[in-house]
């Protein structure tokens, strides 16, 4: 199972990371899913709000 977390913008500041370049990173963010997408690797988008989710899909296995 294959999970992309999703961009929550809110936080780029909150964390310290001076350095961070949110339109850099919104682009990877897309060029990551057209990889994934061009390879046919199918995949959850979930928020960091649900990560929880993750491990209720793998007890499920």
């Amino acid at each position: 199972m294959e999970y992309l977390l999703h961009r929550n913008d809110e936080f780029i500041s909150i964390d310290g990371r001076k350095e961070t370049n949110l339109e850099r990173a919104k682009v990877k963010d897309e060029e990551i899913k057209a990889v994934l997408d061009g390879a046919g690797i199918g995949y959850t988008v979930i928020s960091p709000w649900v990560t929880d989710r993750v491990l209720l899909d793998l007890k499920m296995r």
